[in-house]
């Protein structure tokens, strides 16, 4: 069974979907499909990785704002 929910389990599930386009189990077309969906997956994590980290960053600079504005 493939995973998805992770960048490490997209991995993980692209590597087993090239072994078995390499034993003919699935065709390269259905890689090339899958290969595909898995890289906008890993992009939209990066992106929700990303906005998080903004937010975060964000916060700090308004705690270091709220900080200069008590001096």
């Amino acid at each position: 069974k493939l995973k998805w929910s992770s960048s490490r389990e997209i991995r993980q599930s692209l590597g087993t979907l090239q072994n078995m386009m390499l034993n003919d189990r699935i065709s390269t077309d259905k890689l090339r499909a899958a290969s595909y969906t898995a890289n906008i997956l890993l992009q939209a994590l990066k992106s929700e990785l990303m906005e998080e980290q903004i937010k975060l960053l964000e916060e700090k600079i308004r705690l270091l704002e709220e900080d200069d504005d008590l001096c």
